[in-house]
């Protein structure tokens, strides 16, 4: 936003503003009051989800009629700096049933984009953060940790892309069951009741750049 001044010399009537060139492809510009009786104004720009990040030089005209009713023009230029901050977006998603020795769910992540621009999403990661026990399996002693639940990565093809201020889900994506990262409990010799009814903690990671 810009304010405008103007230094009047024989322009006692309105004054009407104009952008004549400079402006990043499908941005609009608004002065507010245009045309104006006093002396300021003020320049809103606007620009789409598609524009670049770049700086571009505005050339501003302003018209209007002096004491003798001839049209007089002024010119001016401003430069205008477009510079993207991009939000993080979020990874969710929860296992497709629970778990038990020697099965393997799959998860169906939600990629959620807060920007205004398209998001293309790499990278993505899957880890067992934490492996809560019931409180039996600590009264005995009974163990569990993470190493019990090996994690498959997602091995399906990158990127990713998600819709502006949007979500999309792995399999809205067409990914298939088989590409998706999966989490597993082993099946082992030895006594896995302290597993039993414990909790798993996910986090997720990946790499976003938005297009």
């Amino acid at each position: 936003m810009y304010s405008v001044q103007l230094a009047r010399t024989n322009f006692p009537g309105a004054v009407t503003f104009a952008v004549l060139g400079g402006l990043p492809s499908g941005a609009t510009a608004t002065f507010t009051p245009n045309p104006a009786a006093g002396n300021t104004s003020t320049l809103q720009i606007s620009t789409p989800a598609t524009a670049g990040n770049g700086s571009f030089t505005l050339f501003l005209v302003s018209y209007g009629k002096n004491l003798s009713g001839s049209t007089q023009f002024a010119y001016s230029s401003v430069n205008l700096v477009v510079t993207a901050s991009g939000k993080p977006f979020t990874i969710s998603g929860n296992l497709s049933d629970a778990l038990a020795p020697g099965i393997s769910r799959p998860l169906n992540l939600t990629l959620t984009n807060p920007n205004k621009k398209p998001l293309s999403v790499t990278n993505l990661t899957v880890t067992v953060q934490t492996v809560t026990r019931t409180a039996y399996a600590i009264a005995h002693n009974q163990p569990c940790t993470a190493a019990d639940y090996p994690v498959v990565q997602y091995s399906g093809t990158y990127p990713l892309t998600v819709p502006a201020n949007g979500s999309t889900s792995l399999a809205s994506l067409g990914v298939s069951t088989s590409a998706r990262p999966k989490v597993s409990m082993l099946n082992t010799a030895l006594n896995q009741d302290g597993c039993k009814g414990a909790t798993l903690k996910l986090a997720y990671s990946g790499s976003g750049q938005g297009s």
